[in-house]
């Protein structure tokens, strides 16, 4: 068997128009193509339609992960704009609210007119700072994390208040992302956070659809598996 694992090998031709700036108004809606080697040709369809080749008893494995909030938009200390993506969740499990600092090192990917240099201070907001820590060779930095919680707040609700959901690189609307992403670009059973990209196989699954899934007797498990920025490289 002749396997061609270059990626070079697997380019093709791709127009911008093909590719949809807004996800369908209902998840189950979105297409699907079935592919059986019973089947000629493949069948062109709605993700709705999954029910027809499921069966009583069979078992959908589900990635509970949930996407955070890992893009921030700050500035330098010289004034200039910078825009950080987190890599990973800089949870340090310290409680929720408070006035002291707490801090995490976490890499990240920094994107500014000119790279910032190591020991340089980023500020994303009253309650964020980053100090970079090391500039890697493949583009990523580490930095520490620095974050202060208002009273009763968690971590997560100061990403929420403060970062955006990332979108895909494919993804270029004039306006950037809007607040519908942080509810579209996540799955209805997402409980896991520690994702900055979601698996998007799962988006397309609506509670209906769900439902319909329990009904016909169609068994579900979840496990975590934390996507990372890497599922975004071509």
């Amino acid at each position: 068997m002749n396997e061609d694992l270059q990626l070079t090998s697997y380019d093709f031709e791709l127009p911008e128009e093909c590719i949809a700036q807004e996800p369908v108004r209902r998840r189950d809606q979105s297409r699907l193509m079935v592919l059986d080697d019973a089947i000629a040709p493949p069948v062109h369809t709605r993700f709705a339609s999954i029910l027809d080749y499921l069966r009583p008893g069979d078992l959908l494995v589900r990635n509970d992960t949930r996407v955070f909030p890992a893009r921030l938009q700050g500035r330098k200390e010289t004034g200039g704009r910078v825009e950080m993506l987190l890599l990973a969740y800089p949870d340090n499990d310290q409680g929720t609210g408070g006035e002291q600092w707490r801090t995490a090192q976490v890499p990240a990917l920094l994107k500014s007119s000119k790279r910032p240099k190591k020991g340089a201070t980023l500020h994303f907001h009253d309650d964020i700072r980053a100090t970079v820590l090391q500039l890697r060779e493949d583009g990523k930095v580490e930095v520490e994390f620095r974050y202060r919680l208002r009273q009763g707040e968690c971590l997560d609700d100061l990403l929420h208040r403060c970062g955006q959901i990332p979108l895909p690189p494919y993804i270029r609307r004039p306006n950037g992302s809007t607040p519908e992403d942080a509810r579209r670009y996540q799955t209805r059973y997402a409980k896991a956070t520690g994702s900055v990209a979601a698996p998007t196989a799962g988006l397309h699954f609506s509670d209906d659809l769900l439902g319909a899934m329990n009904s016909l007797g169609v068994k579900t498990c979840n496990v975590t598996l934390h996507v990372g920025y890497g599922t975004f490289a071509p």
